[in-house]
């Protein structure tokens, strides 16, 4: 199947490589917003491939024989992938989600569509996986346990059992997540920070300890 890869940034050059070692897809371009395309067109390549304007990306490939992965970071607790993902979803084209076989998934059919599940990912049974979120390399999932969608889990990130993550949070490097408790919509969860209660929406937690830092996080820069 053909895809198109829509982000040109750190995450997307990671994915592609995972996509190209892992899958059949026959990666056809990358996709960004008129507004980031380089000037002059000749500059206009990505990891080897065509860059192409994102608004036009219905034009340009059939929704009925292309796949797309939207390959953009947290930024701004995700929304901007969110939006993207919904743009192409309204465009008539089918996401994809990506599971590394090195990742130990229980139930592959709960990890949501343009989901990105990295080596050494672990999702034990009963947890749950929503739509548009990154699980990068280590993170786990314990049992029982949700993440809603438009997340994103760097390295080594952990939740445990019979708790929440709720939409469009980042949780950092080395974080923790303690039992029952519920991460509160758009948090910021700092690096090596341990969550030991509810969180409040939006607040930027950091690692002294889990110590709450603000509650603008669409502001704060991951």
């Amino acid at each position: 199947m053909n895809l198109i890869i829509v982000g040109a940034g750190d995450y997307a050059e990671v994915a592609i490589h995972y996509l190209k070692a892992e899958t059949d897809y026959n990666i056809l371009a990358v996709s960004v917003e008129e507004s980031f395309l380089p000037q002059p067109a000749e500059l206009r390549q990505f990891c080897g491939l065509p860059m192409v304007k994102f608004e036009a990306l219905q034009e340009l490939y059939d929704p009925e024989h292309t796949e797309v992965l939207v390959a953009v970071g947290p930024g701004r607790v995700n929304t901007t992938r969110e939006r993207l993902y919904l743009e192409t979803r309204d465009k008539g084209f089918r996401l994809i989600k990506f599971i590394h076989s090195q990742a130990h998934v229980a139930d592959p059919t709960k990890v949501g569509e343009n989901s990105f599940v990295f080596p050494f990912v672990c999702l034990e049974p009963g947890s749950l996986v929503g739509n548009n979120c990154v699980l990068w390399s280590g993170s786990q999932i314990a049992h029982h346990s949700v993440v809603e969608d438009n997340c994103f889990l760097a390295p080594g990130a952990r939740v445990s059992g019979r708790s929440t993550i709720k939409s469009n949070c980042f949780l950092g490097i080395n974080s923790t997540v303690r039992d029952h408790v519920t991460v509160s919509n758009r948090c910021i969860v700092g690096a090596g920070a341990v969550i030991k209660k509810d969180t409040v929406a939006g607040g930027v937690y950091s690692a002294t300890p889990g110590c709450l830092l603000g509650q603008d996080s669409i502001n704060t820069k991951i």
